[in-house]
């Protein structure tokens, strides 16, 4: 004769068996609903601090200046921030009549840059104004042969254009190249001739290049 407590105690049991599962299933459901939200906004909450705070009414979505990475293809940016002009020249440039100088205050001194491919080559004109440092850069990343003509150049290092022999001039960019048992710095050159560019990479240049970065002057001539 089966006893009715015994018939109620196995019901409890199943049902707390019952109820542990649904938590158990619940609570990975809820986990990968959790992961999935994550996945999504996660860009959004990583740069909302940048989208929020103000740098001289700095209010950017973080893309990158020089091509479509960043927020919108989730690919990693970089705010660099470039030289301010400051204050009391402001000032004194905002009630010139010269547009060149008037024109160049209306700037933010800082852009996004993807971390991949162009924040490197941005960060070495942190010590120019963003005017002259975003026009160099979009210069040298060019597309077409206007953009490659307005470089501006530096006689601080010079060669022989490995494509017409004419003389090439830094870009004010240090880049490195791999072999197969060594990494070597060299310097950016450009030839405004025929519109070669090519890194010049010279023995002697190594050590200068690690331990005395050259600082680039856009537009300087040595005799």
């Amino acid at each position: 004769m089966f006893n009715l407590n015994n018939i109620l105690n196995i019901e409890n049991i199943i049902k707390l068996f019952l109820f542990i599962i649904i938590v158990f299933l619940l609570g990975k459901s809820c986990k990968r609903i959790f992961r999935y939200i994550r996945k999504i906004f996660y860009p959004y909450f990583k740069y909302n601090n940048w989208f929020t705070r103000k740098t001289n009414e700095f209010r950017r979505v973080p893309n990158c200046y020089l091509c479509e990475r960043g927020l919108d293809t989730k690919d990693e940016c970089d705010l660099v921030y470039f030289t301010e002009t400051p204050s009391n020249i402001v000032k004194s440039l905002s009630s010139s009549s010269s547009r060149i100088y008037t024109e160049s205050i209306l700037f933010d001194n800082a852009e996004w840059f993807c971390s991949e491919y162009h924040s490197g080559l941005a960060k070495q004109f942190k010590h120019l104004t963003y005017k002259e440092a975003t026009e160099q850069l979009r210069c040298i990343i060019g597309e077409n042969r206007d953009d490659f003509q307005n470089i501006k150049l530096d006689d601080l290092f010079t060669s022989i254009c490995t494509l017409c022999g004419d003389i090439a001039r830094w870009t004010g960019i240090i880049e490195d190249e791999e072999f197969e048992k060594s990494k070597e710095l060299g310097v950016l050159m450009y030839c405004d001739t025929c519109v070669n560019s090519f890194l010049d990479i010279k023995g002697s240049l190594q050590n200068y290049l690690t331990k005395t970065p050259p600082i680039f002057i856009p537009g300087r001539r040595l005799k």
